[in-house]
């Protein structure tokens, strides 16, 4: 009888941990094991369970379980991002997690798998999701300042969109900076529209649009 409860009892430590997989990271900032939760649409179904170096001291990798009622969130290009508030002029972005803490978002796979149990996180949230709808804008730069991924795009001091994306130009003397503006204010941009940074304390920057038409 006691080994039958002890067989139970460890199936179902098994069941509720649910599915173990590891998600890698550039370094372990903001990432903290048993504290730092993942989340789907503001649901948590999931939890770090521990931190550790990768073979080659490259990076740092996580253990983290899904609970099993997430496990079909899972699959070969299910995506993970650390989420954390970021401030600039513009206001702060990420403020679920400046109240509840650093949390790691999780973008569902096309097809449910459990087959791969290893991911790489991505730097910030996919560009997909980003320019999900609206107007896409290319902006070009002679530097790239305190810009980053998620400033935002202020007209009239409104937010009306934000920076999901940016990379050096192929000459490597300039910089292009993907930005996606809301639908509801698709009619403000023209081809007369002019954009410029607006520098603020520190390394919290904003990003201004400033619109002529």
């Amino acid at each position: 009888m006691t080994i039958a409860l002890a067989g139970w009892l460890l199936v179902k430590a098994v069941h509720d941990a649910g599915q173990r997989v590891q998600i890698y990271f550039s370094d372990a900032q903001g990432l903290i094991a048993g504290r730092t939760t993942i989340r789907y649409q503001g649901l948590e179904v999931g939890m770090i369970r521990d931190i550790n170096l990768s073979e080659d001291l490259s990076n740092i990798y996580v253990d983290a379980d899904i609970y099993p009622e997430a496990a079909k969130l899972l699959g070969e290009d299910t995506k993970f991002w650390l989420v954390k508030p970021s401030a600039s002029l513009s206001g702060i972005s990420g403020l679920d997690a400046l109240v509840s803490g650093n949390y790691i978002a999780i973008h569902p796979a096309t097809e449910s798998s459990n087959s791969k149990s290893k991911f790489i996180a991505l730097e910030s949230v996919p560009t997909e999701l980003a320019i999900n709808e609206g107007l896409t804008v290319t902006l070009r730069a002679k530097d790239l300042g305190g810009i980053s991924v998620g400033s935002k795009i202020v007209y009239k001091k409104i937010p009306i969109g934000e920076v999901y994306n940016f990379k050096l130009d192929d000459d490597a003397e300039t910089v292009i900076i993907k930005a996606s503006i809301q639908e509801e204010f698709r009619h403000i941009i023209t081809n007369k529209s002019r954009f410029w940074n607006v520098s603020g304390i520190g390394a919290s920057v904003g990003f201004q649009a400033s619109i002529f038409v």
